[in-house]
């Protein structure tokens, strides 16, 4: 009866010991999200369908050889597009932490369905890059702040949360 408890102990520290062995920390891994919250909302819409985060090739000619954007769709697939300009850097990473502002046009970086910016107002948008893993499964977060006006000259506020894992 000991060797068989003795044996039944065995096997149990040996099948946890491979269970919880692996590199897979899961506070390490993006939440797969991206919430979009105006005019102090408490409440997101959220774009956390179909999200890519990838360097996308573009055309020789134009002297670069890639864009890194992130797309994404909220639940009636509406699109989300975050970029940065061409680059050369494959794969394309951002030191961090940083931050940077952008004001007036932002259309070329942050397009989202169902947020009017105007791109000929005096819109003040800050990126902070929390964190920009390089590799494939690597956490991307990105905190976008500001003001935008809207094609009325309306001003509203913007919050995006960025925390999603690379392609």
């Amino acid at each position: 009866m000991k060797n068989r408890v003795l044996a039944l102990i065995c096997i149990l520290a040996i099948t946890l010991s491979i269970s919880c062995e692996g590199d897979d920390d899961a506070t390490q891994r993006g939440s797969e999200t991206i919430e979009v919250f105006i005019d102090g909302a408490t409440v997101p819409v959220e774009f956390s369908t179909n999200i890519t985060a990838d360097d996308f090739p573009v055309a020789p000619q134009t002297g670069f050889s890639n864009i890194f954007r992130i797309t994404s769709q909220d639940t009636s697939t509406n699109p989300f597009l975050f970029q940065f300009g061409p680059s050369n850097a494959n794969p394309f990473t951002v030191t961090v932490p940083s931050s940077e502002t952008i004001s007036g046009p932002v259309s070329g970086r942050l397009q989202i369905f169902g947020v009017d910016i105007d791109d000929a107002a005096a819109n003040n948008l800050t990126f902070s890059y929390v964190a920009f893993g390089p590799n494939t499964g690597d956490t991307i977060e990105i905190n976008i702040t500001g003001t935008y006006f809207d094609n009325s000259s309306v001003q509203h506020t913007i919050s995006v949360v960025i925390d999603i894992v690379r392609d």
